[in-house]
């Protein structure tokens, strides 16, 4: 017997929250902590698609969601070049548009695929207002897992004021560079941070150098020497 979470399972939920945390093209432009994936399988809404269905065509101008396949099959047919990239148990397409390149179209040849479980599609033509570029059909009877644009907007925002709000309390912890700064003074700071990562053995300045930038360590530990 499997348990369910009002009207998904712990099954359903670890699929969808797996297929957004793998997901290379929403991580690329939308980075998602843990706590923001779970609240995007919170809101993600059932539907059924009944075989020989479309789910949409390839140029549609409504792009108000994106899907992950929670069972069932789809077959995607699109006249530009795509692929399907696997990721552990869940998957999604890439496309030369995705990361910048030049894309050769033909029109006489069709790129056409099938996709199951922990597919997620739609995910890239939602977060920029874009044309479809694939028709979805249903294979068989499938459940898709759907999340629309307002809510996760909504989480993003929620994600952007955490981060503001925890960058903002590392920064009452430099007493020495942020007494003097105005009212919101800590926040206008917070808002103009970048997160940097590095990988063991790198250097992240060395004695000597101008130093234009100031760092406050989030996780991890550095060496100081001189």
């Amino acid at each position: 017997s499997k348990k369910s979470v009002g009207s998904k399972t712990l099954e359903d939920e670890k699929l969808i929250a797996e297929a957004l945390a793998k997901n290379a093209n929403l991580q690329r432009l939308v980075p998602l902590s843990s706590e923001h994936i779970q609240q995007l399988v919170t809101i993600t809404t059932r539907q059924e698609l009944a075989e020989g269905k479309i789910l949409m065509h390839e140029h549609d101008l409504n792009a108000e969601a994106f899907y992950i396949v929670g069972s069932g099959r789809l077959e995607a047919t699109g006249t530009e070049p795509f692929e399907v990239v696997k990721a552990g148990n869940s998957s999604y397409f890439h496309r030369a548009a995705h990361t910048g390149q030049s894309v050769e179209k033909n029109s006489s040849t069709k790129t056409v695929c099938e996709v199951g479980n922990g597919h997620v599609f739609g995910e890239i033509t939602m977060l920029h207002c874009a044309p479809r570029f694939a028709t979805m059909k249903a294979l068989e009877n499938t459940v898709l897992w759907v999340v629309d644009r307002a809510n996760f907007q909504m989480v993003q925002m929620r994600g952007a004021e955490d981060q503001i709000k925890n960058r903002v309390k590392y920064l009452q912890n430099c007493s020495e560079i942020t007494n003097n700064l105005p009212k919101g003074g800590k926040e206008a700071v917070a808002g103009l941070m970048d997160t940097m990562r590095f990988v063991s053995g790198e250097t992240l300045f060395a004695e000597g150098e101008n130093g234009t930038s100031f760092y406050i360590l989030y996780e991890g530990e550095v060496v100081v020497s001189a």
